[in-house]
Parts: structure tokens; sequence; C-alpha cells
């Protein structure tokens, strides 16, 4: 399975709502946790399967006038703790 999902917005930190961060984090961190909530019992009772998730280098330098991206980005590469 393979998260890549992902949203954005134009706006610096002091321009972003929590509105706005909501919606950004409902799909790129949100988005995460619920793909994998319904994927590891399906790889379980198969007998295996993988999980990648991708994240974005903006969680690593972040991009101008995408606070709320670049923020949610880093909550993306989870990949270690996800175990079943």
């Amino acid at each position: 399975m393979v998260n890549c999902a992902g949203i954005a917005s134009i706006g610096k930190a002091a321009d972003t709502t929590p509105e706005e961060m909501d919606r950004i984090y409902g799909v790129n961190v949100k988005g995460i946790y619920h793909c994998i909530h319904f994927a590891i019992p399906k790889m379980i009772e198969g007998g295996g399967g993988a999980i990648v998730n991708m994240a974005s280098m903006a969680a690593k330098v972040g991009i101008q006038e995408r606070f709320a991206y670049s923020m949610s980005k880093g909550c993306g590469g989870v990949d270690d703790p996800v175990g079943g």
C-alpha cells in the first residue's frame, strides 16, 4: 500500500488559518493514518504486505509560502514505527 496523497495551500504561518491547517492535516497526516489503519488488518489476514509512506523534501527544507504543507509532510515519514 502506498500513501502518496497530499494537498497544499499558499501562505506563511501568520496567514494560515486554523481551518486551513485542519484541512491540510486532514489529508496529509490523517490520510496516512486512515490508510494504514485500514490496510494493516487486511495485510495480516493476507499473510503480509508492505506500506510505503511518501513524504516530501518540504519536510526537511520547507517551501516558501507553503507553511502548512511543509509542516504536514514532516509527519509523513512514519515508516519505522508503523508495524502491525
